[in-house]
């Protein structure tokens, strides 16, 4: 059967050691956040990122289709723009 330790022995222990735990803890956390610190800034800004998405060719049906449609939303946009409509909260 196992016996638990005392709760003044691991008191005694904490309180003898307690410095030199929050001060290894300190360490460790200043450790890994110089290790974060060196692999995501610093290594980065010395990377110079390339393109990895080659051009796109559009033709130019494709292009006079999709600048149709935008011209066409733009007309409907400002339509419904100028339409009046009844305000209940203002006179």
């Amino acid at each position: 059967m196992k016996t638990l330790i005392p709760s003044k022995k691991i008191y005694l222990f904490l309180e003898e050691y307690l410095k030199l735990i929050l001060g290894v803890v300190f360490v460790l956390i200043l450790i890994l956040s110089a290790f974060i610190y060196y692999q995501y800034v610093y290594l980065v800004m010395q990377v110079h990122p390339e393109p990895v998405i080659e051009r796109i060719l559009v033709d130019q049906e494709t292009l006079e289709k999709v600048l149709a449609d935008v011209i066409m939303r733009e007309d409907n946009l400002s339509r419904v723009r100028a339409i009046k409509y009844f305000d209940p909260f203002n006179d």
